[in-house]
This record gives C-alpha cells, structure tokens and sequence, in this order.
C-alpha cells in the first residue's frame, strides 16, 4: 500500500463515530495536504444553483402552479422565489427560453442569459442556501 493509503485507513479509524463516511474521507484527505504542505483544493463552483434569483414561471388558472405556490409559499413571501405569469410580465423571459409549460423555474444568474432549471436543481439551490 502507499503511504497516503495508509495514512486514510490509520485517520479513518480514528475519525468522529458521527460522521459519514464522505465526510470522514474529506478530513482525512485534508489532514494529509497539510500534513505535506499540500495546498487546499480550490472551491468548486457549482454552476447549478449560481442564481441572483429564482422566478417561477406560472400562469392563472394552473392548478399545478397553485400547488407549486403552496409548496415555496415562505420562499415567495420572502422573496426569495419570485412569480411571473408566461402571459403577462414573464411573457419575454418565457418566449425567450421557449417556456411553454408551467409551472417551470428560472434561474436568473448573476452573469449571463437566465437559464431554465429542472426541479432538482432547484431543490439543490435551496439546501446550498439553507431552506433545508
């Protein structure tokens, strides 16, 4: 075995009991950089949830997006989500991204065009952000 080998299965047994085996790895491998003298991994940017804002893009007389609107209720009055209809002040954003059914999420990013996302991606911003 290598030394690195080694020196994770030694850290691993000694490791918190309340950790999860991801987790456990993760700090291992981080007491070896220094250990070394090995710089930290530079952050990874997940380009999924780089949103300034998120727009549900919906329309009256939807019942799916009244159930969507009771789901994300905190986050709309938080504002934290916020509602457009695809026939009134959503309309350019939805031809724009070709959004012909609803409810749909938007994702307006910080830089660039808005992007359409699909729900897990939405459900990943929130944990990032903390909602769960």
């Amino acid at each position: 075995m290598s030394e690195y080998t080694d020196y994770v299965k030694d850290c691993l047994i000694g490791e918190n009991k309340d950790k999860t085996q991801p987790e456990k790895m993760k700090t291992c491998a981080g007491k070896w950089r220094k250990k070394k003298g090995l710089p930290d991994p530079p952050p990874k940017k997940d380009k999924d949830t780089d949103c300034e804002s998120i727009l549900l893009m919906s329309m009256g007389g939807c019942p799916t997006c009244k159930e969507v609107k009771e789901v994300f209720k905190d986050e709309i009055k938080a504002g934290d989500i916020q509602v457009m209809d695809i026939f009134k002040e959503g309309k350019e954003i939805a031809k724009e991204l070709k959004i012909k059914d609803v409810p749909a999420f938007v994702c307006k990013k910080k830089r660039g065009a808005p992007k359409k996302v699909k729900g897990g991606k939405i459900a990943k911003h929130f944990k990032k952000e903390g909602y769960y």
